[in-house]
């Protein structure tokens, strides 16, 4: 998206909030009604409306609460955020009020119809809400952002959100604290084994490993095995490469672990702490 030409540029006075507090839908006014917004496609929304994927108009769109977040991640690096205008001589005002976000996104998973939501709150304009598309993602693959808006009015100090979304669920992304994504986790873990009184260690959330780049071009195959101490509320502990037929193969596999969550073993209706180890074929 190519950016318009207004002078002065000024810092935009926004930073990031937080603690973040609930996980959302992006919902979308549309026949008199909210429905989630499933993807967004060159500014286009699109909701499920008897049971198709359908374009709506751009309208009125609010953040709505929902249960949990979908287990996957996105980093996101804002590169760049800043407001500009130009002020008009000899009056009280200003014209082209502007807001430049400009961002690269990235996922050790493969996901579709990827978009995000700036929940943004000023002094100026109020708590407004806007979405872009971002498109799909595939693993390991940095994919940029380039946004440009005219405002009505001018920005202010304020601070901003960002909420990524898969396939209209919204998904873990860097710009939270990572105690708050540890949070959401623990809490989705425990969801999942209350009531149960025994069950084996189970795989919840994480990435497959990224082949090594060398190794895949040379077509070379291998595997690795990974030992880890898994806590009894799944989180991964102390990783190990435990073997691997090249070094490269077991740093990729280490390094997926690393952000895997486990459903820990229950015995007798308590959860435990495990030692595994996990096999990965390249």
């Amino acid at each position: 998206m190519s950016a318009p030409f207004m002078l002065p540029l000024l810092a935009l006075a926004l930073a990031a909030a937080v603690p973040l507090k609930a996980q959302t839908a992006l919902c979308i006014s549309h026949n008199d009604q909210f429905y989630v917004v499933f993807k967004v496609l060159d500014g286009q929304p699109y909701v499920m409306e008897k049971g198709k994927l359908t374009p709506v108009l751009p309208n009125n769109c609010i953040l709505a609460p929902v249960e949990e977040f979908r287990p996957a991640f996105v980093s996101v690096r804002i590169i760049k955020v800043e407001s500009s205008s130009v002020n008009v001589i000899n009056k009280m005002d200003s014209i082209n009020q502007g807001f430049h976000f400009d961002a690269d996104f990235t996922s050790p998973y493969r996901l579709k119809d990827v978009f995000f939501a700036l929940e943004m709150t000023a002094s100026e304009m109020g708590r407004t809400v806007f979405y872009f598309d971002v498109g799909d993602l595939e693993p390991g693959i940095p994919h940029n952002v380039d946004v440009n808006l005219h405002l009505r009015v001018a920005v202010g100090p304020g601070s901003f959100k960002v909420h990524v979304f898969s396939e209209g669920a919204e998904v873990f992304n860097s710009q939270q604290p990572w105690q708050y994504r540890e949070g959401m986790l623990d809490k989705m873990v425990r969801k999942r084994i209350a009531g149960v009184q025994d069950a084996p260690l189970q795989p919840f959330f994480g990435p497959g490993p990224e082949y090594p780049a060398a190794l895949k071009k040379a077509g070379i195959k291998g595997k690795a095995v990974v030992s880890v101490r898994v806590a009894g509320n799944g989180r991964v502990q102390d990783p190990v490469v435990e073997s691997a037929t090249d070094p490269a193969f077991g740093e990729a596999a280490l390094a997926a672990v690393r952000m895997w969550r486990f459903l820990p073993k229950v015995v007798r209706g308590f959860p435990v702490e495990t030692n595994a180890s996990v096999p990965f074929v390249f």
